[in-house]
């Protein structure tokens, strides 16, 4: 296992989670760190879905400093990098994806996972 073992725990949380609808909010799960984001799309994919996600604006309003206690406010990004993650099946894990632009299909990374239904986002100073 690799990074924080709350971020693979957040991803591997799909069995009772909702199904991710246009507007829902996610955790996006990397190494250490966590991001914010708003479903912007929702499409069939094989047995499973694809979905597209914006990344959203945060903004720190706590005053603990380098700290693991964070809290932040979220808001829409309209101008926010798009994100897009796929899960195969039902309560699969959701896997991060980009467009291969010589092909335009997409191809699975190891950049990280999703947790969805909740926006959470977490900046690790350790590193």
């Amino acid at each position: 296992m690799y990074g924080s073992l709350i971020n693979r725990l957040q991803e591997r949380m799909v069995v009772g989670a909702p199904a991710p609808t246009v507007g829902m909010g996610v955790t996006m799960t990397s190494y250490s760190d966590r991001h914010a984001g708003t479903i912007i799309k929702v499409e069939k994919a094989g047995k499973g879905l694809l979905i597209h996600v914006q990344q959203d604006n945060v903004k720190r309003i706590d005053n603990n400093g380098i700290s693991e206690s964070q809290d932040y406010e979220f808001s829409p990004n309209p101008n926010g990098p798009v994100y897009y993650y796929k899960q195969k099946e039902p309560n699969c894990r959701w896997v991060q994806m980009y467009i291969n632009p010589e092909t335009g299909r997409f191809n699975k990374t190891d950049a990280g996972g999703l947790f969805v239904g909740e926006r959470d986002e977490y900046y690790d100073f350790s590193f």
